[in-house]
């Protein structure tokens, strides 16, 4: 692997020029000082006019370090002084195939490079320390996305270019050791809950239970946000391995089941003695029992949006534990007062009840909540609290409907839970909740540029307001364009 970083970055690019004159009649390449013949195969492989797409030029060409630090295949290593040949051999490439280039730029927008003429440039990182390459197909299906690590020659070593980097430097083939390094981290797959208020099916369920015309449509209207927050994970998180859709609705008609997105129906996990549930505090506290669900997960309620790259260490680091991102102020007080005073909603009762379970176990009252982000769990963590709390999870899951008596097991007391045992890390970081009240704001200044995590949320009534209504549905389709594996 390395002998070939050494060549790709050491020799001559004769060949690779003669090889891009003949084939694609350029007559103003511009030679990098240092390259060599592979980089001229790559282009010989991906010849105009056969079926070859453009990730097989990028795999073909992909030096092979970061990933044996950080273990996805969505992590590629090229040349720096190469890298204008390759993006040519990959515009040729999408031509042919009917595919399209985009590269991340520092404004956050994707920028479709199928059709820019050639120039002998090298794109900076983006806010994620990487290069950042989406393949799109000819139907605007992601096909591919590609973390790309650039390296060049400092010296007598070879470094990669950017403020992060696995391995930063190399001074020979023997430098590295090829173990199991810090940068890893194991599998991780992500899980949604998701809810149709329309579907025929659903409202004959809950119909005896409940009319109707009395549910909250804040919080069981949607309008396809779950399609858009499943583009915005592949988009930007390109390593998640599965994504399971936890739901006792039928799949919406642009949904398309495959091996790497499943739709898991609630009757699947489950047992039948608590059926049919429509509380999400109990619904939620089956997540982690999902068969083939991976040790570590990542739970996305389906107005959770990502907006900019994430990696697997901004949810678990290597030694396994989660990450909670908590709120940088402390709200438990007053939901305390709000409870004493008979006007807290049923949510509220159920952040103050794990609080207090926490303070009866551990001394500590517990006073954040964590953001509107997507929640890290570890399955045997999440295994861990329930059988220490047995009767709260019996109480939550006997809950049909939202009560005051329900524990907040999976937004509250894990997190909590977790970092009691130091099994997780906390960190802040900013995201906001985009409401109806402040949508415009949001919208006019480009907060989304400037943000990782925002959600998209109903409260208030704001379901039937159809301004906002409209602003979901131009926003997050203008904004999420990329369509993803789950549709058809």
């Amino acid at each position: 692997m390395l002998k070939k970083l050494m060549g790709a970055i050491d020799n001559g690019s004769v060949l690779m020029r003669k090889e891009l004159i003949k084939r694609y009649r350029l007559p103003h390449m511009l030679v990098p000082r240092r390259q060599e013949d592979p980089w001229a195969g790559a282009i010989v492989t991906a010849p105009r006019g056969e079926p070859c797409s453009v990730a097989d030029v990028v795999r073909s060409v992909d030096l092979g370090v970061t990933r044996t630090a950080s273990g996805l295949d969505s992590d590629v290593d090229l040349s720096a002084t190469a890298f204008p040949f390759i993006l040519e051999a990959m515009k040729r490439t999408a031509e042919a195939a009917g595919e399209m280039i985009y590269l991340l730029m520092n404004d956050g927008t994707w920028r479709d490079v199928s059709r820019v003429s050639f120039k002998a440039w090298m794109p900076k990182q983006n806010q994620s320390g990487y290069v950042e390459l989406a393949i799109v197909d000819k139907d605007a299906r992601l096909s591919e996305r590609f973390s790309v690590t650039l390296w060049r020659r400092a010296g007598d070593t070879y470094e990669a270019i950017g403020r992060v980097a696995p391995i930063k430097k190399l001074l020979d083939a023997d430098s590295v050791s090829g173990v199991r390094s810090d940068a890893f981290v194991e599998p991780i797959d992500a899980v949604y809950t998701w809810v149709n208020a329309e579907d025929p099916g659903w409202r004959e369920m809950i119909a005896p239970y409940r009319a109707v015309s009395t549910v909250d449509h804040d919080r069981f209207t949607q309008v396809d946000e779950l399609k858009y927050s499943i583009r915005s994970l592949f988009t930007f998180a390109p390593w998640i391995r599965k994504v399971f859709i936890f739901t006792n609705c039928a799949p919406p008609a642009w949904f398309k089941a495959s091996d790497r997105v499943q739709w898991v129906a609630h009757h699947e996990v489950v047992p039948e003695r608590y059926l049919p549930l429509f509380n999400s505090h109990a619904i939620e506290t089956f997540l982690h029992e999902i068969p083939g669900l991976s040790e570590r997960y990542v739970y996305f309620n389906d107005d959770v949006f990502l907006s900019a790259v994430v990696r697997p260490r901004d949810f678990f680091n290597a030694y396994g534990h989660s990450v909670s991102r908590m709120e940088t102020c402390g709200v438990i007080e007053h939901l305390l007062q709000r409870v004493q005073t008979g006007t807290a909603e049923e949510w509220q009762h159920a952040a103050v009840n794990c609080a207090r379970l926490m303070f009866e176990t551990t001394g500590v009252l517990p006073s954040k909540l964590h953001c509107h982000t997507p929640h890290a769990y570890a399955r045997s963590v999440y295994a861990d609290m329930v059988k220490t709390f047995p009767e709260q999870l019996e109480t939550t899951r006997k809950a049909q409907f939202r009560r005051k008596t329900d524990f907040s097991f999976s937004s509250f007391l894990y997190h909590h839970f977790a970092l009691w045992h130091g099994r997780a890390a906390h960190i802040d970081e900013s995201a906001m909740i985009v409401r109806a009240t402040n949508y415009k704001r949001f919208l006019s200044r480009k907060m989304y540029s400037s943000l990782r995590f925002f959600c998209v949320n109903d409260g208030g009534g704001s379901s039937n307001d159809a301004a906002f209504r409209r602003f979901k549905q131009q926003f997050l389709n203008e904004h999420y364009t990329f369509k993803s594996p789950a549709e058809i």
